[in-house]
């Protein structure tokens, strides 16, 4: 196995370098701190429970509908909610919202966006 930091054929030892785990030989070992092998001493970060809502893919002409029949524009929306009308123009151009951006919209226009369910 190569040093992953001089590239030395002989790399049989881990550790951890500026808070990287390498596999390194036994002079560039030093450099960090020694990873004991059985466990090697460092938590690996997992992701929290991670959900992804499910989305209207419609989306876009759900909100210029909603928005058109209850008489806003794009910067009235966005004062009425805390957004960048920009943020808005996109949105409806077919970007998804984010989760909380589309709770806002489903507050404001009484419409609904997230928790979509295909039949």
């Amino acid at each position: 196995m190569e040093c992953e930091l001089c590239g030395r054929s002989n790399a049989g030892a881990k550790a951890e370098v500026e808070g990287t785990l390498l596999n390194v030989c036994e002079s560039c070992a030093r450099l960090g701190r020694r990873i004991d092998p059985i466990g090697f001493g460092v938590s690996e970060k997992r992701p929290k429970n991670v959900s992804v809502s499910s989305m209207n893919p419609e989306f876009a002409s759900v909100i210029i509908n909603a928005r058109k029949k209850s008489g806003l524009s794009l910067e009235g929306l966005g004062k009425r909610i805390s957004e960048k009308a920009s943020v808005l123009e996109r949105v409806e151009k077919g970007m998804r919202p984010t989760d909380s951006l589309a709770r806002k919209l489903e507050k404001a226009l009484k419409i609904k966006l997230l928790g979509y369910e295909e039949d």
